[in-house]
């Protein structure tokens, strides 16, 4: 396991020196230096706050669908949640980190099957404390969340009712949970005391970000982080070996939206950049870097669905590959020519750590 663990640090190594060779030092916007102050402001402005505005909203449509306990509704109001929710995920700065709400929001990956460990015992007793929703923010987030919500509403043995009964009012408990924290992380962002002065205001007295340049590094670690998870969890976890693949190991596979969330995660990575980062290079960096998104985007839409089945196909396990493949391609890039361009080096990311 050492072992491994220490090929894989040298190769990642090998990469990074490999990608700075590769992408000569890129040329500025008008050969000025980077403007941390207005990355941070297009960032706040034009990227994160209405991104988890976007989440508050869905959610609040998902609380309301949740009432009728429809399942065709329920499904509908899901996957517009998960879609705000891959727009906004990779930012993994700021209220998203206090009291696991990342993962109370979508608990994945479950290695151990919690999940179904934490929903069985629930059901099985029909535990009252679903109805009581300070008492179900204390429950493990493995019972909490988006993957919660689609084991109830994806079963494997097909859809099954919700109403009325238990299963209805542990719907609309996981919904009213996932409305409260998505008001919470936008609460958290907003207005003189929210996060977002946090990350306009770097200088001595700011602990998190003592100079301009920290918030540029954090925001560049959350777009690398990014592409990351997207190589090594969202489709390196699913695709395993060639002879042994591990299907259900994708993201959302029950409700065959796995492709869909790096499809989706990569569009908002793509707006990060364009939004935050894009201006401080020149033109035809840009024009380099715009045209990698592109390739990657059309070999992505291109795929072949459900990530699930692909992975396990011999036929079609080759076009997931090749995906993460122009996808570890993009991040070189960026590593290679963006980073150096902002003047900033990678920080932890959440792939980092035991």
């Amino acid at each position: 396991m050492m072992r491994n663990l220490i090929s894989a640090a040298l190769t990642t190594a090998a990469l990074t020196t490999a990608a700075f060779t590769l992408f000569p030092a890129p040329a500025l916007a008008d050969d000025a230096p980077p403007d941390h102050g207005r990355i941070a402001e297009r960032a706040v402005e034009a990227h994160i706050l209405p991104r988890y505005a976007a989440f508050a909203e869905a959610s609040e449509a998902l609380l309301e669908a949740s009432q009728s306990c429809d399942v065709a509704t329920l499904r509908q109001s899901y996957h517009a949640s998960f879609d705000a929710w891959m727009g906004v995920q990779h930012i993994a700065i700021g209220p998203v980190e206090a009291e696991m709400r990342r993962f109370a929001i979508a608990f994945w990956p479950d290695t151990k099957g919690f999940t179904r460990k934490a929903l069985g015992p629930l059901i099985a007793a029909e535990d009252p404390v679903i109805d009581d929703p300070v008492a179900f923010a204390k429950l493990s987030v493995a019972a909490r969340g988006l993957l919660a919500l689609e084991r109830l509403l994806f079963d494997e043995k097909g859809p099954r009712p919700l109403a009325p009964g238990y299963r209805c009012r542990l719907a609309q408990a996981i919904a009213r949970d996932l409305e409260t924290s998505a008001a919470a992380l936008l609460a958290g962002w907003r207005g003189e005391a929210g996060f977002q002065r946090t990350l306009l205001t770097p200088g001595p007295e700011n602990a998190l970000y003592p100079a301009p340049e920290d918030v540029t590094r954090a925001l560049f670690t959350s777009l690398d982080g990014g592409l990351q998870a997207l190589i090594d969890l969202r489709l390196g976890r699913p695709l395993g070996s060639f002879e042994t693949p591990r299907p259900k190991r994708a993201e959302a596979w029950r409700s065959r939206r796995s492709l869909r969330n790096v499809a989706q995660s990569l569009e908002a990575l793509q707006a990060l950049y364009a939004q935050a980062f894009a201006p401080a290079l020149s033109d035809d960096e840009r024009a380099r870097i715009d045209a990698a998104f592109a390739r990657t985007r059309d070999m992505i839409d291109r795929g072949p669905t459900p990530l699930s089945s692909a992975v396990a196909s011999p036929q079609t396990r080759f076009q997931i590959e090749a995906i993460q493949s122009q996808l570890a391609a993009l991040q070189r890039r960026l590593r290679g020519t963006l980073a150096p361009a902002l003047g900033v080096s990678l920080g932890f990311n959440a792939l980092d750590g035991d």
